[in-house]
């Protein structure tokens, strides 16, 4: 029997792959959230086969992807990390 884990994991590879064709700008990208919304419907009736207690409204929203104003703050967090881990690797500033 699959768990939430697995669940959970499924859901973020759905929705990181809805958010890389949103970030591309594909121009495709209807066509392209159409099938990975079909894909997650479909893995939303095998998993509720599998796990009685398994929540399709659940998982379908947890693969939709999160607004553009918070992965850009995503993405401005994770600029400021590396140049903080750049800046510590390079050793303290000389004086």
């Amino acid at each position: 029997m699959l768990t939430r884990k697995d669940f959970q994991a499924a859901a973020e590879i759905v929705k990181n792959a809805r958010e890389r064709a949103e970030d591309r700008q594909d121009p495709w990208i209807g066509a392209v959230d159409a099938e990975l919304q079909d894909v997650a419907e479909s893995l939303a009736g095998w998993f509720a086969s599998d796990n009685p207690r398994f929540s399709r409204e659940v998982f379908l929203d947890a693969c939709r992807p999160a607004p553009e104003s918070v992965r850009q703050f995503r993405r401005d967090e994770m600029r400021l990390y590396e140049t903080q881990q750049e800046s510590q690797k390079d050793g303290p500033a000389e004086q």
